[in-house]
């Protein structure tokens, strides 16, 4: 419509305005009615596909009937014819009955705009009973009822329209969403798991206690004085208090942590790759696992590149076998179970690597797995490590005490020793001298060098005595403290009484002796693996308790326990 000029600002220009403006606004709404109510179709259309034929993804929830109004919009709008002033004018006609009185005077202002006041004249004098509402009537309740209509019937027909599945596509999309969930929640998993341990990964093949200990120990050793063994003793006693107690520490976590392999497990006849990775952790070794850890990742990692085909089929098959073969030796020979859980949600996501879709992503993530296996192996072995080291530790200690007794440790002789064998090296020699042979059950125990033969001169060296007494030398100073306990001496309270005038058989209080006895051998294996007791201490504890039973045959103790 015209905005300038005289016409633009005369009476008849205004109402021609305003009719036309409210004649654009209820063409705009018509039109958007109409395409709100083809959008709605539309939908219903969809939707009914969706769940009675084929399901489609996006229609899942009421919050998708958005779309019908935003969708609508542009539409309208884009469909509308604009408004005109010759519009405006032949609606004040129609409505007036004024026989195109406006809209003469309208085109003859625009087309000849001098001559206009004698054709509007007319028409002025009647612009001011024109009315827009009475020109353009709209109420627009009904529209709005049958938008508002259509989106309930639609509301309800996604809240409560069944989901059919004649084809078997929706349970096939809900199980891929259910695999690609469940693989996420795996990956989760294995991230977290490594960043835990990535703080304690072994820097070195011993862990930092343990190489303390024996730095510890090796001060120790070269601090001895061939002329003070009572301060000898202290120190080494110490030091073999520590010791054990680390010990003590690094079994239990070895023993959380599955470092302790369950040989003795040993079900049906093992593979030779089982076999192989049976005898190298009974010798504290985990080198065989980590390498098939490490092929196993580089076949994974193959697999996430390669295309479908027989080929691929064909690895897949051949690392699911060892995969397997893997997690049942860390569950039934080494119960780690962090390595096995690792494993464990490897083989898990080799089986999601079967959809085509989720391939790549589960060969992903299983590679991540095997490296978080590889990780915690690397604690495994350290754990074991510690194990033979420690021990090691124990076993040098007590011929250093053997040599201390024999008042022949000296620490000037080891300042060129470097490790702990160097040491025991130095010890079996300077018990060799001392006539003993150092490396004997005898001389580790304390109790005499049994590693000889022939007859000797009675404590002058290796082989069988002809008796006599040990020199004492009462003028050295000792510890020792006489006392007495001071426990209160009462009656207590008879529990049971029975009397008898029989006589006790003979030897019956010997038998019960013996019977208490061999029942305590029998408990000794027992009591002593529970009590974390190193191995090194293993063989004087049977022979003491041997002792008390007269010599016979010894319980079956554990000879040492693999790392």
């Amino acid at each position: 419509m015209l905005e300038s000029g005289a016409y633009g600002r005369s009476p008849l220009g205004r109402a021609v305005r305003r009719v036309g403006g409210r004649l654009a606004v209820v063409r705009f709404a018509r039109w958007w009615q109409w395409a709100f109510l083809s959008a709605a179709v539309l939908y219903a259309v969809v939707l009914i596909v969706s769940r009675l034929l084929i399901s489609l993804p996006f229609i899942v929830d009421p919050l998708t009937l958005v779309v019908i109004p935003l969708i609508s919009l542009p539409v309208a709008w884009l469909g509308y014819r604009r408004v005109s002033p010759s519009d405006g004018a032949r609606a004040i006609d129609k409505a007036e009955g004024t026989s195109d009185l406006f809209l003469t005077a309208v085109l003859i202002e625009e087309g000849a705009p001098e001559f206009s006041e004698l054709v509007t004249s007319d028409a002025a004098q009647r612009v001011g009973q024109v009315k827009p509402r009475r020109v353009v009537p709209w109420d627009g309740r009904a529209e709005a009822l049958r938008c508002v209509a259509a989106v309930v019937v639609l509301w309800a027909g996604v809240a409560w329209l069944p989901q059919l599945d004649p084809f078997g596509h929706v349970e096939q999309r809900e199980q891929q969403e259910a695999r690609r969930e469940e693989l996420s929640q795996t990956r989760q998993v294995t991230q977290l798991r490594k960043a835990r341990i990535a703080t304690k990964l072994p820097s070195g093949k011993l862990s930092e206690e343990t190489e303390l200990r024996i730095e510890e120990l090796k001060k120790t050793f070269v601090s001895m004085n061939p002329g003070q063994p009572k301060n000898n003793f202290k120190a080494l006693t110490q030091q073999q208090q520590e010791l054990g107690k680390s010990w003590q520490r690094t079994k239990h976590s070895s023993a959380a942590l599955g470092a302790l392999p369950r040989l003795d497990q040993a079900f049906g006849a093992q593979s030779p790759r089982t076999e192989q990775w049976s005898k190298q952790l009974a010798q504290g070794d985990a080198e065989g696992m980590k390498q098939e850890l490490r092929e196993l990742g580089d076949m994974a990692r193959k697999l996430a590149e390669m295309p479908d085909g027989e080929v691929k089929r064909k690895l897949e098959r051949e690392m699911k076998r060892r995969l397997e073969e893997l997690s049942r030796f860390a569950n039934d020979k080494m119960a780690a179970r962090a390595l096995a859980a690792s494993l464990e949600r490897a083989l898990t996501q080799m089986k999601m690597g079967d959809s085509q879709e989720l391939s790549q992503e589960a060969m992903e993530a299983l590679a991540e797995s095997l490296n978080l296996s590889e990780m915690e192996l690397s604690q495994l072995q350290q754990s074991m490590d510690d194990l033979k080291a420690l021990e090691e530790a124990l076993r040098t200690l007590q011929m250093a005490q053997q040599c201390n007794q024999q008042q022949a440790l000296d620490g000037e002789a080891c300042t060129n020793a470097a490790s702990l064998s160097d040491y025991a090296a130095m010890y079996e020699q300077m018990l060799a001298q001392q006539g003993g042979c150092g490396a004997c059950e005898g001389c580790l125990a304390g109790t005499g060098c049994t590693g000889g033969g022939g007859a000797g001169q009675g404590m002058g060296g290796p082989g069988t005595g002809e008796g006599g007494e040990a020199p004492e030398d009462d003028s050295l100073e000792t510890d020792h403290v006489s006392e007495t306990s001071r426990s209160a001496m009462r009656a207590g309270k008879i529990l049971m009484q029975w009397q008898t005038d029989e006589s006790a058989d003979r030897g019956r209080a010997a038998a019960d002796y013996d019977r208490q006895i061999r029942d305590l051998r029998e408990g000794i294996s027992e009591a002593v693996l529970n009590e974390g007791v190193p191995p090194v201490y293993h063989d004087t504890i049977r022979r003491y308790f041997d002792s008390l039973a007269g010599g016979e045959e010894a319980a079956a103790l554990p000879e040492e326990e693999a790392p």
